[in-house]
């Protein structure tokens, strides 16, 4: 395998995407059309920021990324000669779409660190983890109520003190998340967050029993967790 990076600078106020973008946008797409003695790419995420505009949820970087490519060769030991086409949309006050063209040829030799091998090494550390190592845990999630007044509910805790956790929530296409209200528990340690649900309106619409991928982002922490829902319980009042 090969490790690449896919970097962008961007100027002040501009933003690209993170693979689900919400309310709008799109994510950077590559297609390796031409590509010789390579067998595929796999990109990987480093957790994004909101962005809060105009009623609007959207979910990318400012300033800075760079998307680590983990590429798979068809022979080792031999040439390699990459084609990269890139579509991608930046926006501020507009958006603009673009499409970039890259070409990268990889003579055979021994294996080395560059000084971009660092760089790469950098953004992965910020793809969310998973698994009991991770910093930052997602201990449950349902989904409450019914319609227009329909939310999850999702508990989460930290190794250490929580401070300003969001939840991003990839979900059927047809359905919206709301940015998460926020309960702290006085340990510090543990959360409550209710998503509000936009549901499409069909009679059919159901959201528990799909399977959802949550990601929680505390600062520099993230995790990644799929789940399938489950109705909440309901408690009868005293």
């Amino acid at each position: 395998t090969l490790d690449l990076g896919l970097q962008f600078r961007m100027k002040p106020g501009w933003k690209v995407y993170w693979r689900s973008p919400g309310d709008a946008g799109f994510p950077p797409h590559l297609n390796w059309a031409g590509s010789s003695n390579f067998a595929g790419a796999e990109i990987a995420w480093p957790a994004p920021e909101r962005f809060s505009v105009l009623n609007l949820e959207t979910l990318g970087y400012k300033k800075e990324v760079i998307f680590p490519i983990t590429a798979t060769v068809f022979e080792p030991g031999k040439d390699v000669a990459l084609k990269a086409r890139v579509r991608f949309l930046t926006c501020d006050d507009i958006c603009v779409p673009y499409e970039a063209n890259f070409t990268l040829n990889l003579p055979a030799g021994a294996d080395i660190d560059t000084p971009q091998s660092g760089q790469i090494a950098d953004w992965r550390a910020k793809v969310p983890m998973s698994g009991a190592d991770a910093p930052l845990s997602i201990q449950q999630a349902e989904v409450a109520g019914d319609g227009a007044s329909s939310a999850l509910i999702v508990r989460v805790s930290g190794k250490k003190a929580l401070n300003s956790p969001d939840l991003y929530v990839e979900g059927p296409a047809d359905y919206g998340f709301a940015k998460p209200v926020v309960q702290i528990a006085s340990t510090g340690k543990e959360a409550l967050m209710r998503i509000g649900v936009q549901a499409p309106k069909r009679p059919d619409a159901r959201l528990a029993g799909e399977t959802v991928t949550l990601t929680l982002v505390d600062g520099d922490r993230a995790v990644e967790r799929q789940v399938t829902l489950q109705r909440a319980a309901a408690v009868a009042a005293g």
